[in-house]
């Protein structure tokens, strides 16, 4: 329904009637004098009047405010859900201590937040309100939705607490979620890591199935693959615990990109093929990309990569493959820790993989390793194909 002036007179003063015909009084200022802290203020639509007098009265502040310039002073109980989360944006926390990636997904929750509940004040918050509508987005969105926005809403009534806008110690998303939280556990199979294998080449798109394979194998986040260079990737001489000579292996030194945790990860022998086989189809300097699209011959951003892991995944389900509708490309990395513990590898030595520990690994040295290089090896070693009827192994058992 169209906004509408209920007087010529009184500017930014506007009504509507709602879906349960009560009518919704309320001053809207320009952006400009949002720009300076004027917000959205709700009038009661019984007394017009008294809401006509209100609003005059905010116009002179507005006009005055926009003529010298100066903001208006930003009192506890005005500072809207709309108002906080800007703010939290620009905040140095956010610009700097959260990866590109996670913001992106943070930004999009956010918005949904403020399209909800932008104009109300952040003070008004109470932990009924919150349980209420993280209810309502249970039932409506399902349990993974409803525990992103609540955590996402929590973090932005941390910061208003920072900013003095709530009092210390009031978030009223604490303890809300925490069960029904419908985290993914999506495990990708052998069958159906070899369908998605078998789609890239189909599409002519080895560079997807590089990415998979690096995911898969050595459990490491899109984003990681996706940025790994061709200086990351290099063949070096190591001596295994109880080994009296070296042994040749590719080892694949990163920066993960989401904690900040150096990893220093041995290759997988399947990786290798997929690593060399990328190193010999092209010269590459140490800063260039290791993966780049075939059709555009850059490398990849989210958005493009998520077009054509979609066109592999899509033409893996119409080549036999349908348990595929339900993968994402995350999943590879959940895999990872899945095969490698199932092959024996302890959950610290996986953790070293995943780079979920707070240390942060040294960097590599030939022939003598950091310990944690070990470890990660024992992980992506255990990462192994069942055995088939046919193999010897099987037979002697």
């Amino acid at each position: 329904m169209t906004r509408k002036r209920i007087s010529d007179s009184v500017r930014w003063l506007r009504t509507r009637r709602r879906a349960d015909g009560t009518r919704r009084l309320w001053w809207e200022p320009s952006a400009d004098a949002r720009a300076l802290g004027f917000t959205v203020v709700e009038f009661d639509a019984r007394h017009r009047h008294r809401a006509e007098r209100e609003a005059a009265a905010l116009n002179r502040q507005a006009d005055a405010a926009l003529a010298s310039g100066q903001s208006r002073p930003v009192a506890r109980d005005t500072m809207t859900v709309d108002m906080v989360v800007q703010d939290w944006q620009r905040s140095l926390h956010y610009t700097t201590r959260i990866a590109a990636a996670t913001r992106n997904g943070y930004r999009v929750a956010a918005n949904r937040i403020v399209r909800k509940w932008g104009e109300v004040p952040i003070a008004d918050f109470t932990k009924k309100t919150i349980n209420t509508w993280y209810e309502s987005l249970f039932r409506e969105a399902g349990p993974g939705s409803a525990r992103v926005l609540i955590t996402v809403f929590s973090m932005i009534f941390d910061h208003a607490e920072t900013q003095d806008w709530r009092p210390e110690n009031s978030n009223p998303c604490h303890g809300i979620a925490r069960s029904g939280s419908g985290s993914r556990d999506r495990v990708i199979t052998w069958g159906e890591y070899d369908a998605l294998q078998a789609a890239a080449m189909a599409c002519g798109l080895h560079s997807v199935g590089a990415a998979i394979t690096l995911s898969m194998l050595q459990g490491q986040r899109q984003t990681d693959v996706l940025k790994a260079t061709r200086g990351e990737f290099r063949q070096i001489d190591v001596r295994f615990p109880g080994q009296t000579a070296d042994t040749s292996v590719w080892v694949w030194s990163m920066m993960r990109q989401k904690r900040k945790t150096a990893g220093d990860l041995p290759l997988h022998i399947e990786a290798v093929a997929v690593v060399q086989t990328l190193l010999d189809a092209r010269i590459l300097r140490d800063a260039d990309p290791l993966i780049t699209d075939e059709r555009v011959g850059r490398g990849y951003d989210a958005h493009l990569f998520a077009k054509r892991f979609a066109e592999v995944r899509a033409r893996a389900i119409a080549d036999g493959c349908v348990s595929l509708a339900s993968a994402q490309f995350r999943d590879l990395r959940r895999s990872f820790g899945v095969m490698a513990r199932r092959g024996g590898a302890s959950p610290a030595d996986t953790g070293d993989v995943l780079g979920n520990s707070a240390a942060s690994n040294p960097r590599l040295k030939d022939t003598y390793m950091p310990a944690e290089f070990y470890t990660a090896a024992r992980a992506v070693m255990a990462v192994q194909r069942p055995l088939k009827p046919t193999d010897p192994e099987r037979k002697a058992g």
